[in-house]
């Protein structure tokens, strides 16, 4: 696997280059943290729409070639 050292400027900016086309509800954080944000009227609307973007997330890293840790 290839890489960049911790703590360089170039690891995090590679890395947010590469996931520029995660599914919408997923947005980088920082580094190489992503966040999910859903708004609904009720927590069912909104776990379901967390849940299919997660889904969506899975699907995206099958297809780049990345494994998520999803525990």
């Amino acid at each position: 696997m290839l890489g960049t050292s911790a703590g360089t400027s170039l690891g995090p900016l590679l890395f947010i280059m590469h996931v520029h086309d995660v599914p919408e509800i997923i947005a980088p954080k920082f580094a190489d943290d992503m966040v999910a944000i859903a708004v609904g009227k009720d927590v069912c609307q909104i776990e379901e729409s967390l849940q299919n973007g997660t889904n969506q997330l899975m699907q995206w890293a099958k297809k780049e070639g990345m494994e998520l840790n999803a525990l």
